[in-house]
């Protein structure tokens, strides 16, 4: 009987440390859930910091936009005027690259489809980054022998931040992914948005 009371003894301590062990790992699964659960941003809150990014990002384009164009006439040098130009895309890269992560880094918003808008509206905007890339590439290479050349190489070129602009604007409100519903009325209140949005 003794040896008997000892194996019962040694089944139920097995058993408790077995229930011990599966209730630390299901704290443990817990506390790794919510330490690794993606948190999304309110929708307010979301709206508002990407329309301000956006929206500080085409100032800059514009102005520096403005100041390029306003400068070419009075220099006579067509290398100056090739330098010009390739710094111009060069610095709309940078400041597209910025842009891009700080869409990134705003969300993704706590509503039903959130992250695919979110993924959407970067992937345009690095499209955007990769054709100033290319366009500054392009700058380098203008010929500048041929003046006739050059002015139609160079009209073509300056195209290329207005249609960036619409093409991030447009991702904006109309990204490949579609607007979550929950977003689109936090769009449609936010101030910063009506430009994009109407």
């Amino acid at each position: 009987r003794p040896q008997r009371r000892t194996a019962r003894r040694g089944r139920g301590l097995a058993a408790v440390a077995t229930s011990l062990l599966l209730a630390l790992a299901l704290v443990a699964a817990g506390v790794w859930w919510f330490a690794l659960r993606e948190t999304g941003v309110a929708a307010p809150t979301y709206a508002r910091s990407i329309c301000g990014s956006v929206r500080d990002w085409q100032r800059q384009v514009d102005a520096s936009g403005s100041a390029l164009v306003k400068a070419i006439p009075r220099e006579k040098d067509r290398a100056k005027v090739r330098s010009a130009v390739q710094r111009y895309y060069t610095d709309l890269v940078t400041r597209t690259d910025a842009l891009r992560s700080a869409i990134a880094t705003a969300g993704p918003v706590d509503v039903p489809g959130g992250r695919a808008y979110a993924d959407s509206l970067i992937a345009a905007i690095g499209d955007q980054s990769g054709s100033f890339r290319e366009l500054a590439t392009r700058a380098g290479r203008l010929d500048v022998n041929s003046a006739t050349a050059f002015q139609t190489s160079l009209q073509s070129l300056l195209t290329g931040a207005e249609t960036a602009v619409s093409e991030i604007t447009a991702a904006l409100a109309r990204p490949a992914a579609g607007t979550p519903s929950g977003l689109r009325l936090a769009l449609s209140d936010e101030p910063a948005c009506a430009p994009y949005v109407g």
